[in-house]
């Protein structure tokens, strides 16, 4: 579907999330092989403007609800599961970084408007504060997506002869991102290892309870819920999983004959097992959405 890029509802942006789930499922194999999201499929999440939802307007989003983003991450995650993962957690990324402040985020989006960001979480190392920010090197965990974002959060990392706890944003380009991550399922998340050496964060650049987010932040509706990510964000992408899987099982039992010959889409145990598993799915997506 082709989308309005600057008034889309949020209708549209479910639409067009739906209308990729056919070519989702075409890559996946590639996707799991591969250990990364197929660049097509980053691209057309970018051209269909699915990772504004959650950014400011300000930097061209569209500032719209968990409603819309919790469904498009179920449409998403019903295609491809691992896609479903990165969009989701690059998707609630611009929440994040809301909280360290806009100065930070007008590096990040002024330079580029497609900017991705991705998280981790930190490992080990530490910093040291330094005039203008801090400089510390270290290893941190799990940064799913960051083989397609522009910029990656580390989480709590410590600073040194401090009880300060930093949240650095750091550029991708100036780490190292460790062939750490070969799972069985969602393998396509790339979520490796990251690590950064000597690298300087200007203060604008990194979060701390110890000082105000740097040149304020967005104050939305949505913005006040930043917490809401991982309840939401991910829980989405399993609901679409099981959707989705469902969906591709009733479809290849039509065809499927027993020894016998007999269509097995007819035995009765079978549409047993497919019903209850549709209604579990569908208590899990009210759930979800009594709640969005």
């Amino acid at each position: 579907m082709k989308i309005d890029k600057n008034t889309p509802t949020g209708e549209q942006l479910i639409e067009a999330a739906h209308d990729m789930i056919p070519r989702l499922r075409e890559r996946a194999l590639e996707c799991d092989q591969s250990g990364r999201i197929p660049e097509a499929t980053i691209q057309e999440l970018i051209d269909n403007r699915l990772f504004e939802i959650t950014k400011p307007r300000r930097y061209g989003g569209y500032e719209l609800g968990w409603e819309v983003f919790g469904e498009v991450v179920m449409k998403i995650g019903s295609g491809c599961a691992s896609s479903g993962w990165v969009f989701s957690v690059l998707g609630q990324h611009p929440l994040l970084v809301n909280r360290i402040g806009i100065d930070a985020m007008d590096e990040i989006w002024q330079e580029n408007p497609d900017a991705l960001i991705a998280a981790s979480k930190h490992q080990s190392g530490s910093f040291k504060k330094v005039d203008g920010g801090y400089v510390g090197s270290g290893i941190s965990t799990f940064a799913s997506g960051c083989l397609h974002a522009d910029w990656v959060i580390v989480g709590g990392a410590p600073v040194d002869d401090s009880d300060e706890i930093l949240g650095p944003v750091l550029p991708i380009k100036d780490v190292v991102i460790m062939d750490s991550w070969h799972s069985i399922g969602l393998n396509g998340t790339g979520s490796h290892h990251i690590k950064y050496d000597d690298i300087f964060v200007p203060d604008h650049r990194s979060r701390s309870p110890n000082k105000p987010p740097s040149g304020g932040i967005i104050d939305g509706p949505m913005y006040r819920t930043t917490g809401l990510g991982v309840p939401f964000g991910l829980s989405t992408v399993l609901v679409g999983l099981a959707s989705g899987a469902l969906e591709i099982v009733a479809d290849k039992m039509k065809s499927r004959r027993s020894r016998a010959g007999v269509s097995v889409a007819d035995f009765q145990s079978l549409q047993m097992r497919i019903g209850e598993a549709a209604a579990e799915i569908d208590a899990a997506r009210c759930l979800i959405r009594s709640h969005l």
